[in-house]
């Protein structure tokens, strides 16, 4: 894979930076982020959501590499490519392999254990491990109709900035208690995708 992307993106620019997002699901996450992306119009990248062909993080960090380079992503016009997966039954070795094949505009927002955990922070703290269905059963206890195909945007974007709290809480939790947060659970870093598009 070609770093500077595609030769044919230089000077035919659209006036913001792409953000391609990659994502392991089918459904939940492009639901979010299409969402994201009608509710948030003057943010600073133009969206572009894809679902991943492989559910493995090297293979997803591969397809997103060459996602990026058919789509004429040029990181020089601050293009960036992120990669949206659950822990699952991934190893963390074969998570720490897709971050090294990362370049520098390549970045993993991994959730562990799945990316409901990103939406239960818009209400609560979660310190304690957790497993994927015990999310959903506490996130339901504030979206009681929740499906994995339902559009919850709108019932969450009043406390996004809270869910970036409580995740970045999570992450100095595991640091100050000598772990590493890619290796833990619960930790999401949805929250970086976030900052980066609703940010200053």
């Amino acid at each position: 894979m070609n770093k500077g992307y595609s030769k044919r993106s230089i000077g035919k620019r659209i006036k913001k930076p792409k953000m391609l997002l990659v994502c392991e699901g089918r459904v939940t996450e492009p639901n979010y982020f299409k969402e994201l992306r009608n509710a948030a119009r003057d943010n600073r990248y133009t969206l572009e959501i894809v679902t991943s062909k492989h559910r493995d993080p090297l293979g997803m960090v591969e397809f997103a590499k060459d996602e990026a380079n058919t789509r004429g992503l040029n990181k020089k016009n601050g293009d960036v490519v992120w990669c949206v997966f659950d822990k699952n039954n991934n190893p963390h070795e074969n998570i720490k392999k897709a971050l090294s094949s990362c370049s520098s505009c390549f970045r993993i927002a991994l959730s562990n254990p799945c990316f409901e955990l990103w939406f239960l922070l818009h209400f609560q703290d979660q310190m304690g491990t957790i497993d994927c269905g015990e999310t959903i059963e506490e996130l339901r206890k504030f979206l009681p109709d929740y499906r994995k195909d339902k559009n919850v945007y709108v019932n969450l974007q009043e406390s996004i900035w809270d869910a970036v709290k409580q995740s970045e809480k999570l992450i100095d939790y595991h640091y100050t208690n000598g772990f590493e947060p890619l290796t833990q659970c619960p930790v999401t870093f949805v929250h970086e995708i976030i900052k980066e598009v609703l940010g200053p």
